[in-house]
């Protein structure tokens, strides 16, 4: 099964989660610090890593 975990910014916090999930949804007050968890989650299950730049928008 491929998983994807996600990156999104949520009322000046960051949400880090999995549409599968696959672990529990975790909130960050900084961006880099949710990107950085979310990075090693996605490499240690081989998961897609998405990072929602802005509201309506992806980024890589």
């Amino acid at each position: 099964m491929s998983y994807t975990i996600m990156v999104i910014a949520r009322h000046g916090t960051w949400l880090v989660k999995s549409h599968e999930r696959k672990f529990n949804t975790r909130l960050f007050t900084t961006q880099k610090s949710a990107i950085d968890f979310a990075r090693e989650l996605a490499k240690d299950i081989r998961a897609e890593l998405v990072i929602q730049a802005k509201v309506g928008k992806i980024g890589h």
